[in-house]
């Protein structure tokens, strides 16, 4: 039991269950057709597994001064099974898309697959470039939803308010990771000026929705989703609770969803 909880924290099942219901809710709004959307969104769940796993297992030693709490540092986890893990999960993500999503969407799968599964060559050639590309592959997802559908309104609005908020967050993240990481921006800037960046570019992530907040729901949505936000300030200036921002922060996400069914 202690190893199946080991592998399922591996997969970070907040986030890919965020993944999935990024192309699963739009698509039964849009659809009505549960089945439909549930068979194309499945794909996603399993590239997103295979992202997280193989993420951990390429920051096995970054981990030891990161996160030593993780699977794989704290030894809960043996690296050859997180590998097969690995493996198991993209085997099911490339089946599943050539299965199970209709047309030349597939090629949309797959490239953001490739997008993923690379990541490790952005951090270490590139680690400049870090936070922006996962933004950019943050709103992948959604993007995917848009190839699938003719009906495409907000969702573009909706990637790029989703990239905007994911670099800010990533920022952040990286900040507080800065010291098992390889050397960038982030070690030479100071705290003040990236939390003005990451809050900022929040911000105004959080505004570009403001056109689908419609009816007394929507606008209580986002109104929620933007009230969060001084809370997620405060908890990032105070330096114990730093990491409990980055929670709001996702809490802020699974709210966004909302607009997705717009």
């Amino acid at each position: 039991m202690p190893r199946i909880i080991a592998l399922l924290r591996l997969t970070r099942p907040d986030t890919t269950i965020l993944v999935f219901l990024c192309v699963f809710l739009p698509l039964i709004a849009r659809t009505n057709d549960a089945l439909y959307s549930l068979r194309v969104a499945l794909p996603m769940l399993f590239i997103a597994m295979c992202t997280f796993i193989l993420n951990d297992i390429n920051d096995f030693e970054v981990d030891k001064v990161n996160h030593p709490d993780r699977p794989l540092p704290s030894g809960q986890l043996l690296l050859s099974i997180a590998t097969i893990f690995y493996f198991f999960c993209l085997a099911l993500a490339l089946f599943s898309t050539k299965l199970l999503v209709p047309g030349n969407s597939a090629s949309m799968y797959y490239f953001f697959l490739v997008l993923v599964i690379n990541y490790k060559y952005i951090v270490e050639q590139l680690p400049n470039c870090k936070s922006l590309y996962v933004s950019c592959a943050s709103a992948f997802p959604v993007l995917i939803v848009a190839s699938l559908l003719k009906d495409t309104r907000g969702l573009y609005l909706v990637a790029l308010a989703t990239s905007l908020f994911v670099w800010g967050r990533e920022i952040l993240l990286d900040f507080l990771d800065r010291d098992g990481d390889r050397t960038s921006f982030i070690h030479s800037t100071p705290r003040s000026h990236l939390t003005a960046l990451a809050f900022t570019s929040q911000a105004a992530g959080l505004l570009l929705l403001t056109p689908l907040a419609q009816g007394i729901f929507g606008t209580l949505i986002l109104s929620l989703v933007i009230a969060l936000t001084p809370i997620s300030l405060w908890l990032w200036l105070a330096s114990e609770t730093p990491r409990r921002s980055i929670l709001i922060m996702k809490a802020q996400m699974y709210g966004g969803l909302f607009f997705l069914l717009q």
